[in-house]
């Protein structure tokens, strides 16, 4: 493409103020619509949930022993305690709703970025506005009750006033920067690890030209020290329910042995292969190669594939409209997500899907150039036919993905809903005893204060109910998969009864409730 098509991308029509206005009221409504599109077609929590709605629960009553001893970094739930309180609402919606606009600040807060990236231009906002609402894995997770809403929406809001502050660093933007990273921080910990950012401004601040006033360096040192004083010192300090910075310590100082232990079971792996053992020189290079595999497949799988396609084009095409002050800030964000995810993959060997979604969320934003200056050149019909057929393939797969991201296709839960409220609601004045092999059962009867509980595997449940240890309780919901063929017969054999409820799903998943 011709040189002064790039050039174009910065060409009139500029966004107004109160364009920009109206461009981020409508995309938090599409996103406030599309979260309770997703609520509506999936309105079973998930196991995380669980967790978080019984954390609330406890701080609601004032239990903060007993939440500090379930689990100990509890800002998410008691956020969730305090919407329940204030609009009455039940602490499953409340947390929903907690999402719903956590997320819709995501989106927002992701145009203001692109902006920030010398995008001026209308529809190039409009285009970032179309990547991020559309952008696969924030929806697929945008039905989930989990603390990792609040730590994108806050950790992108700390990029953004990173950036201001890298460009001109103003006492305004160091501290926004430094609230708004500690916001993410109490959201997760490894938020705690942006608060290096402050350290950057102020190393660039001392070697360059310009000066920091007074104020700015005072607030940059006294966040640094704060941190470094909190972090070494919590467990002294003891501030209830926010002691998990022994996780991050924990994966300090386990880095070595992790990897010592990693190596020396790919050497005895290697060495069933070679029994000669002329190939543990190669242990190392094995490890390697699987400890990067895992990482970028994480990480594209993070980004959406198609996304991850086209970030290498975006980045060529926008290197002449972004503004260089922002890129390597940019740069830095990347290195040390990088170093959050070559952590926790060193600790354990694996990378939940949502982890490396903050460093996805960074990669994408030169995304919407890309897209935009393909709006232009089709506007003017300017491709070849080699370009046109890519453009449409491209644009199919898009919709697909939007769609799959959106739409449920896997096997639905609601009918574990069913079957907990149903229980719920038969025994509601009656004081009875209930076991269930399912976690969503037992939340939604109510069973055990909605604490979440182990799920003992189905041949337990059989050897439980044959060794007659399950004979104490009124009530039994065993939840059967389709995978198990001759479940509820070896189910119904075992108890010699019919149930009185059953509760299944079009796939065949069920459960079965029988009175004894």
């Amino acid at each position: 493409m011709k040189e002064k098509t790039i050039h174009s991308l910065t060409a009139a029509n500029e966004i107004t103020h109160v364009e920009l206005r109206n461009l981020l009221i409508f995309t938090v409504v599409i996103s406030l619509f599309l979260s309770l599109s997703q609520h509506i077609a999936d309105s079973v929590i998930n196991s995380d949930g669980i967790l978080y709605l019984y954390l609330a629960s406890l701080i609601q009553e004032g239990d903060w022993q007993s939440a500090t001893k379930a689990y100990n970094w509890l800002f998410y739930p008691y956020l969730i305690s305090q919407i329940s309180t204030l609009t009455t609402l039940s602490l499953e919606y409340s947390a929903y709703i907690l999402n719903a606009f956590l997320t819709a600040l995501t989106c927002a807060v992701f145009i203001i970025i692109v902006k920030e990236f010398a995008g001026k231009n209308k529809i190039l906002l409009y285009c970032a506005s179309l990547v991020i609402l559309c952008y696969p894995n924030l929806n697929e997770y945008r039905n989930m009750v989990i603390r990792d809403h609040g730590y994108w929406a806050f950790y992108l809001l700390s990029v953004y006033f990173f950036l201001q502050a890298y460009k001109k660093t103003t006492l305004r933007a160091v501290i926004s920067l430094t609230f708004f990273t500690t916001l993410a921080t109490l959201f997760r910990v490894e938020g705690i690890i942006f608060l290096l950012l402050p350290l950057l401004l102020l190393f660039r601040s001392v070697s360059s030209a310009g000066k920091l006033t007074i104020a700015t360096t005072l607030i940059l040192l006294v966040t640094l020290l704060s941190t470094l004083i909190y972090s070494h010192n919590y467990e002294h300090i003891n501030l209830r329910g926010f002691t998990k910075f022994d996780q991050i310590e924990h994966i300090l100082s386990s880095f070595g042995t992790s990897v010592s232990s990693a190596l020396n079971s790919t050497e005895k792996f290697i060495n069933t292969l070679s029994p000669q053992g002329f190939s543990n020189d190669y242990a190392f290079a094995v490890l390697a190669f699987l400890f990067i595999l895992i990482l970028l497949t994480e990480i594209v799988s993070a980004t959406s594939p198609l996304y991850a396609i086209f970030l290498v084009p975006a980045l060529f095409f926008s290197r002449t409209t972004v503004n260089h002050q922002v890129i390597r800030p940019w740069a830095y964000l990347i290195a040390i997500h990088i170093i959050i995810l070559v952590g926790f993959l060193s600790s354990r060997y694996f990378l939940a899907g949502r982890y490396p979604i903050p460093l996805a969320l960074t990669l994408i934003i030169p995304l919407p150039f890309l897209l935009q200056l393909a709006y232009q050149q089709l506007q003017k019909k300017a491709f070849s036919p080699i370009q046109a057929n890519i453009v449409k393939i491209t644009t199919v797969l898009f919709i697909i993905l939007t769609l799959d991201s959106l739409i449920s296709t896997g096997a639905s839960k609601a009918y574990l809903k069913d079957a907990g409220q149903w229980i719920a609601a038969s025994n509601k004045n009656q004081d009875i005893s209930l076991f269930t092999n399912d976690q969503f059962v037992s939340f939604y009867s109510g069973h055990q204060n909605g604490k979440r509980i182990r799920e003992p595997r189905f041949k337990a449940v059989i050897q439980k109910i044959n060794n007659g240890k399950l004979n104490q309780f009124d009530l039994l919901a065993i939840q059967v998969s389709r995978k198990n063929t001759t479940g509820v017969s070896t189910l119904l054999n075992s108890l010699k009864t019919k149930p009185v409820k059953i509760f299944n799903n079009r796939k065949g998943d069920s459960v079965l409730i029988f009175k004894q």
